[in-house]
C-alpha cells in the first residue's frame, strides 16, 4: 500500500513517493537559488542605489523556498532529526529568535519609534540591513536544505555556480574602483568625510566591509577547489586571485584578514593530506597573492578606512544612525563597546533580531552593529543565541576534520574558518550570510562522510524496491 502523509489520500503520495533523483534535483534547485538570487538582489542594488528593500527578495525567495525542499526531505525520511544534533541547534536558534523577537513587545524602547521600520523592526530588520526574524528564518532553512544534500554531484556542480557568480561580482568590483568610468559606485566619494575618489569596491554585498566577507569565501573555496580539485584547476585559481585582488580595492581590513586566514588553512592543509601537485598549486596561489599585494601597496597604496565606511554606509546611505561625529576610539572599540553593553542590560534573549541601532538613542547612536558577528548576535538575541551559532561552527569543523580525507572536506573546512574569523571584525550581511549557512550545512550532509560515489548515490530503501520491480526492469530495457 502506497505511503500517505497522516493517513490522508493518495493525493499526498506525490510527495513520499518521489523519485529520489527528483528529490535530489529540487534539492541542487534550492541550493543553486540560494547563491544566486541574494547576489541578483545585491547587483541590482549596486546599480541603482535607492530602494534598499530589493537586497531582502533574493533571500526572502531563495530561504522560504529551501524550507519548501527541506520539509519535502523531512516527510519523506530522507534525513534524519532526530538524533541530529546541527537539526536541533537550528530548532533552538529558530526557538531563541522567536522570544527575541516577542520579548521587545513586552520591554519596547523609544529608538523603534524612530527607526524605519519602527515596531517592524525585529520582524524585518533594520532599514537596509534586513536581517529580522523572517530573514533569520531564510538563513536557517537554507542550512537545513543543504544538510540534506547527498547526491555526490551536488557540490561539484555548485561550485561551477560559485565560479561563475564569483568571478562576476569581481568583475563587478574591478569595474566600481576604475576612476572615469562612470560605472555605478555608490562609495566613490565618502563626503561626509572629505575623501573624494577614493572608488572602494563593494561588488553586490552593498558595502565594502561586507564585500570582504564574500572576498573571503569566494578566495577561500575557488583556492581550495585549485588545490584538492581535478578539474579546471587553473581557473578556479585565476577566480580566487580576482576575488582577492579587487578585496584590496575595499580599503577595510576584513578581506585581508579572512583571505590571510584562508591562506594558512590552505597551506597547513596541502601539506597535511595533498601530494606533491597540490602542495605546489598552494603555495603558488597564496605566493601570487602576497605579488599581488606588494603591487597594490606600491602602486596606489591599501588603505584601512572602516570606520568611516561604516559611518558613511550608516547615516549618510541609509540613515540608520543619528550622529556622524565620532572621537578618537576606532570602529571596534565603539561598537563592540555599545554591543556589550547591550548585552548587560538584556542577557538573555537580546535587544530584538537586528535592532541594535533601534535600541540606542537616535541623537547620538553611531552605529548599525557590533561589526563582531558574535557579539552582535549575543546583543541582539542572547547570549545563548551566540554560544549555539559557536557552537555549531565548532561542530562543523570537528566534522570536517574526522572526514579531512573526504574531497569537499577539506573546501568546506578553508572557507568556514576563514569566514569565521573574519567575523570577529564583521557582520552578518543579508548579501553574504547565505553563500556561508549553505556552506555549513553542506558540511553536516551525507556527502562529506561519503567517500565514494557508490556509497553517496545509494537509493532509499522505497527507491530500491521499485528498481528490483522485474517488470520494471523489462520496460527499462525495452527504452
Amino acid at each position: 500500500m502506497p505511503k500517505t502523509i497522516f493517513g490522508t489520500t493518495e493525493k499526498s503520495n506525490f510527495i513520499l513517493n518521489m523519485r529520489s533523483d527528483s528529490v535530489d534535483r529540487l534539492n541542487r534547485i534550492g541550493i543553486i537559488v540560494a547563491v544566486l538570487l541574494p547576489l541578483l538582489s545585491g547587483l541590482i542594488i549596486s546599480i541603482i542605489d535607492n530602494h534598499f528593500v530589493i537586497l531582502s527578495l533574493g533571500t526572502y525567495i531563495s530561504g522560504f523556498l529551501a524550507i519548501l525542499f527541506f520539509l519535502i526531505n523531512a516527510l519523506r525520511g530522507d534525513v534524519k532529526i532526530k538524533k541530529n544534533p546541527a537539526f536541533w541547534a537550528i530548532v533552538s536558534l529558530s526557538v531563541l529568535a522567536f522570544i527575541s523577537y516577542y520579548s521587545v513587545f513586552l520591554n519596547p524602547y523609544e529608538g523603534l519609534e524612530y527607526s524605519v521600520h519602527g515596531k517592524l523592526t525585529p520582524l524585518l530588520g533594520e532599514y537596509g540591513r534586513y536581517e529580522g526574524l523572517l530573514v533569520l528564518l531564510c538563513y536557517f532553512g537554507i542550512f537545513l536544505l543543504a544538510m540534506c544534500v547527498r547526491e555526490n554531484t551536488a557540490p561539484k556542480k555548485v561550485s561551477m555556480v560559485i565560479l561563475f557568480a564569483g568571478a562576476v561580482v569581481s568583475i563587478f568590483a574591478v569595474l566600481q574602483h576604475i576612476p572615469g568610468l562612470g560605472f555605478p559606485n555608490a562609495y566613490k566619494n565618502l563626503p561626509t568625510f572629505a575623501y573624494d575618489n577614493v572608488y572602494l569596491s563593494f561588488g553586490a554585498s552593498d558595502s565594502p566591509i561586507f564585500y570582504g566577507a564574500f572576498v573571503t569565501l569566494i578566495f577561500a573555496i575557488c583556492s581550495a577547489l585549485a588545490v584538492f580539485g581535478t578539474r579546471y584547476r587553473f581557473v578556479f585559481a585565476v577566480a580566487a586571485l580576482l576575488s582577492f585582488t579587487t578585496g584590496l580595492f575595499t580599503s577595510s581590513v576584513t578581506p585581508l584578514i579572512g583571505c590571510s586566514v584562508a591562506a594558512l588553512v590552505l597551506l597547513i592543509l596541502a601539506l597535511v593530506i595533498k601530494p606533491v601537485r597540490g602542495r605546489a598549486f598552494a603555495i603558488g596561489i597564496v605566493a601570487a597573492a602576497a605579488v599581488i599585494f606588494l603591487i597594490v601597496l606600491f602602486t596606489q597604496g591599501i588603505w584601512i578606512r572602516d570606520i568611516y565606511i561604516a559611518r558613511f554606509d550608516g547615516f549618510y546611505r541609509k540613515y540608520i544612525v543619528g550622529s556622524t561625529v565620532f572621537d578618537d576610539k576606532n570602529l571596534y572599540e565603539n561598537a563592540w563597546g555599545a554591543a556589550l553593553d547591550m548585552i548587560k542590560n538584556y542577557p538573555l534573549f537580546g535587544v530584538g533580531p537586528d535592532s541594535f541601532a533601534a535600541y540606542q538613542n537616535f541623537s547620538v547612536k553611531t552605529y548599525d552593529s557590533a561589526y563582531n558577528e558574535y557579539l552582535f548576535t549575543a546583543a541582539t538575541r542572547g547570549i545563548l543565541s551566540a554560544l549555539i551559532y559557536i557552537s555549531l561552527i565548532v561542530m562543523s569543523v570537528i566534522r570536517l576534520i574526522k572526514n579531512i580525507k573526504n574531497p569537499y572536506a577539506p573546501v568546506l573546512l578553508t572557507a568556514i574558518l576563514s569566514y569565521s574569523i573574519q567575523a570577529f571584525f564583521n557582520t552578518s550581511a543579508i548579501t553574504v550570510a547565505p553563500l556561508f549557512w549553505l556552506l555549513l550545512g553542506f558540511s553536516f550532509s551525507p556527502i562529506v562522510s561519503y567517500n565514494d560515489k557508490k556509497t553517496a548515490d545509494k537509493p532509499s530503501k522505497s527507491e530500491t524496491v521499485k528498481t528490483n520491480n522485474p517488470s520494471r526492469k523489462k520496460r527499462k530495457r525495452k527504452m
